[in-house]
């Protein structure tokens, strides 16, 4: 999980401890992928759990087994 850490940290550009919507929206964009407001509120509204409306570290490694791990 140390590399999650490190992925978080780094999308997290304002050090809040969460990854807000446009976090999400630029960490989709590095990825290479073109994505609409629509499709990163979709996204968000999928991997906030707790209705935060941003995206917390638990949330965030929940996200990556899922989408990179889960088979």
């Amino acid at each position: 999980v140390p590399e999650f850490k490190a992925a978080f940290d780094e999308l997290d550009e304002d050090g809040s401890g969460a990854l807000s919507f446009g976090e999400l929206a630029n960490m989709i964009r590095s990825l290479g992928t073109y994505a609409t407001a629509g499709d990163v509120e979709a996204m968000l509204w999928e991997i906030d759990i707790d209705n935060s409306h941003s995206i917390g570290f638990d949330e965030f490694v929940k996200f990556m087994v899922y989408a990179f791990f889960d088979t």
